[in-house]
């Protein structure tokens, strides 16, 4: 150990010793620049969930199912429409089923995001159409079934815009419906968020 400096009076010099830890100053760089160091703390923490885009449909998800739970609700029907039936029973079994899921999304039912989950309403579009697109309709079935419901069950507050395509769903409506359709079709499902 090296010998301590003494002061003019002839006394010892203290050294000022450095710690290193969560409360004392940090070593610096030869550029005086204070060296980074790792908080040990969070070594392990959780990585932070991610969030949905504020103008993506899934930010207004709540407790709904995600996307990809409807886009397996929906291929199941699809899958079995197009599976090999030595009898010819498969199509009419997997349109009975696409039937089956649409049903489900009426008010209240089982893949109803909006009213059952407290989705919003965007989502509960959007999930529509992504059960559709996986199911195998066109859009144009999809729209058209919407459209049918919406004629039948649905009233909406004085002043909406209606799509001129299918005049009984509001024009935002067909929006998400066509978004949720092409996101299944194009594998970039928005993610639902913590």
């Amino acid at each position: 150990m090296p010998a301590r400096p003494k002061t003019a009076s002839g006394g010892l010099r203290t050294v000022p010793r450095r710690h290193v830890g969560r409360n004392a100053p940090q070593p610096t760089e030869p550029s005086g620049k204070n060296r980074l160091r790792y908080d040990y703390a969070w070594r392990g923490a959780p990585m932070p969930k991610p969030k949905p885009k504020p103008n993506s449909p899934c930010s207004g998800a709540s407790r709904a199912p995600s996307p990809q739970e409807y886009q397996r609700e929906g291929g199941i029907a699809g899958d079995l429409s197009n599976s090999f039936d030595p009898y010819g029973m498969s199509g009419a079994a997997g349109a009975f089923l696409t039937t089956s899921n649409l049903y489900d999304f009426r008010r209240g039912g089982r893949l109803d995001a909006q009213v059952r989950y407290a989705g919003s309403t965007a989502y509960a579009n959007y999930a529509f159409g992504v059960s559709a697109s996986a199911a195998g309709l066109t859009l144009a079935q999809a729209l058209s079934g919407a459209n049918d419901y919406a004629g039948q069950r649905s009233s909406y507050a004085p002043g909406t815009q209606y799509d001129p395509n299918y005049p009984k769903v509001p024009a935002v409506n067909v929006k998400n419906i066509n978004s949720g359709y092409n996101d299944q079709k194009n594998g970039t499902l928005c993610m639902k968020g913590g």
